[in-house]
């Protein structure tokens, strides 16, 4: 390098040094604020992590109940299946189970067949739910007709109260039957 050039770099590094100067302030503040910025996101980035594998954590936590409640009711099922199958057998292997049923389908038919006998026990129901709870009995009492009158007729006697209307007993059978 000879005077010339070395005068000219020198004339132009004082032209500059104030600029290079604010340049070097500019860039110094850029990067502390790049640095505050990096840790922030390094903080975020943590923050984010552990609720990721808190996260994770919960989902492998349900996911374990859920096998073994699925487990458990697929041996709830087995059970169920077994028992259903052990009430069929000892239905249809057990004679006092099939005595027992027999039994019981002729008392029903009986009963129904049998209108008195059917009344007789309505009639003794009622009597029985009327002592265990009288206030019943008033409520019913107050709710009757104030005219009650006594059937002396034949024809009388087929008629049935519905409502506050009286109709025959065969036309309250159709209403039934609808």
């Amino acid at each position: 390098m000879n005077l010339q050039n070395i005068i000219n770099l020198l004339k132009i590094a004082n032209n500059n040094i104030p600029s290079v100067g604010y340049r070097y302030q500019r860039l110094t503040r850029e990067a502390a604020s790049l640095e505050v910025r990096n840790r922030n996101a390094a903080r975020t980035l943590q923050q984010l992590s552990d609720v990721i594998s808190e996260t994770q954590n919960t989902f492998d936590h349900y996911s374990l109940v859920c096998k073994q409640q699925r487990l458990e009711m697929d041996k709830l099922y087995l059970k169920k299946t077994k028992l259903e199958e052990l009430v069929e057998y000892f239905k249809i292997n057990n004679e006092e189970y099939v005595k027992v049923r027999e039994n019981v389908k002729q008392e029903v038919e009986s009963t129904i067949v049998n209108p008195k006998q059917l009344l007789k026990w309505v009639l003794s129901s009622l009597i029985e739910f009327l002592r265990k709870d009288p206030s019943k009995l008033q409520l019913l009492y107050y709710q009757m007709p104030t005219e009650t009158t006594i059937p002396t007729t034949s024809s009388q006697l087929s008629t049935s109260m519905h409502g506050n209307q009286y109709y025959p007993v065969s036309y309250m059978v159709k209403l039934k039957r609808k």
